[in-house]
């Protein structure tokens, strides 16, 4: 899966898990990942992809997923940040590991949907024992967070 040279692959990998993990925090705290986020996500991923020297498959890929997620975006199933962040985790993962991509984000969101279940009580019984905390923020699923660990969870997976 990854390129020959050591240090470009080193800087590639790291570029990537800043921009997922930047994704996942600006996912948290404003429930919008911003498109230069994405941007860099894919920017990294063609340089990668480039390098690789498989770069049709590389954009099939990405191609094919973010026509699902607009797809489920049109649904309201899905935000627009989500859905170009997972296109841009799809442009680095390719043919090859774009399931392993997918299964890690689904089995993320399923845990994460189930934490958010609780959220509002843990919310509100932080406000109870005197923190400042808002009690009236969106109930929207951060899904960001688990494009992130997805991402990071597939690439640890292939290395």
């Amino acid at each position: 899966m990854f390129v020959e040279s050591a240090p470009l692959q080193t800087a590639l990998l790291a570029g990537f898990a800043f921009c997922l993990i930047w994704a996942a925090v600006s996912d948290i705290l404003s429930r919008k990942i911003a498109n230069v986020t994405s941007i860099a996500c894919a920017a990294l991923g063609v340089v990668y992809a480039v390098s690789a020297g498989d770069v049709l498959y590389h954009f099939l890929t990405a191609f094919a997923v973010l026509t699902l997620g607009f797809a489920a975006f049109a649904r309201g199933w899905l935000g627009g940040g989500d859905a170009k962040l997972l296109a841009a985790c799809a442009l680095w993962m390719g043919p090859g590991h774009i399931l392993t991509f997918l299964f890690f984000t689904a089995a993320a969101g399923g845990i994460l949907a189930l934490l958010w279940l609780f959220e509002d009580r843990f919310r509100f019984a932080l406000a109870r024992g005197g923190l400042n905390v808002q009690l009236g923020v969106t109930r929207a699923l951060p899904y960001g967070v688990a494009i992130a660990a997805g991402g990071l969870a597939a690439i640890a997976a292939a290395i």
